[in-house]
């Protein structure tokens, strides 16, 4: 189909300063996940799109930054420096309302919608991984995807043992969606004294807290959450689910 249309469809590795002249000739170049690209990259398509009179459309999301390396490059801030008109989505819009709603809660516990229904999300409370595991079988048998954080290759994480759950991880998820999503939550993360949610550091440097909303913007209609051996982070989240904060 794109072939048709006249569209090439380029990896960003292809992007660098020998083969820069790939982008030459082209009326229109869209840049998807610029926020994630290498910074070499992105002033080389800056360049070339400026020397070469091309129009160009970066689209860019900082809550989908998933290191500090990425979060140290600022392309965002970068792509903001750039003249030019700028345009904000204003919801995820796959995702239905109320599902988007408790989403949003879920980061901060100061969005509360007081009107919505969240039948949409199931939180169930785990008190190891091993029980967690049979309720992630219990919800994949009904047609959930389990979308695990990203481990690492030589250092442990605390969700190794999902890993062999699921040929879902926060990485190779960018730009799928499904029905129904099931993710398991644990010590990593807690409630900072704002109502912020936060996640410890991982083992390589990814942020937890942006993993967890890659995973969550997967669902389109249910949401699980299993809470592994975190009693107050379960109580916040069941709070969010029946309109309970104060």
């Amino acid at each position: 189909m794109a072939e048709e249309m006249g569209v090439d469809i380029k990896p960003i590795r292809e992007i660098n300063e020998e083969y820069k002249e790939i982008l030459q000739g082209y009326d229109l170049i869209l840049v998807d996940e610029t926020q994630r690209i290498y910074t070499h990259q992105l002033e080389i398509i800056k360049n070339q799109v400026s020397e070469n009179d091309i129009l160009c459309i970066f689209f860019h999301d900082g809550e989908q930054i998933f290191s500090t390396e990425e979060e140290k490059r600022r392309n965002c801030e970068k792509i903001k420096e750039i003249s030019g008109e700028s345009f904000e989505l204003s919801e995820k819009v796959r995702t239905n309302k109320n599902l988007a709603s408790f989403i949003k809660n879920i980061f901060d516990l100061g969005k509360r919608n007081a009107g919505a229904n969240y039948d949409c999300v199931n939180v169930v409370f785990s008190k190891n991984n091993s029980d967690a595991e049979n309720v992630l079988k219990h919800f994949r048998s009904r047609g959930y995807e389990f979308i695990n954080f990203t481990t690492a290759y030589s250092k442990k994480t605390p969700f190794d043992c999902f890993k062999g759950m699921t040929h879902h991880d926060t990485h190779n998820v960018i730009g799928q969606e499904y029905d129904n999503v099931i993710i398991v939550l644990n010590k990593v993360f807690k409630y900072d004294e704002q109502g912020n949610l936060r996640g410890e550091k991982h083992a390589v440097g990814y942020l937890y807290r942006n993993l967890l909303f890659q995973a969550v913007t997967r669902a389109r209609e249910k949401l699980v959450i299993v809470v592994v051996e975190n009693q107050q982070l379960f109580s916040k989240i069941n709070m969010i689910k029946y309109n309970n904060l104060a």
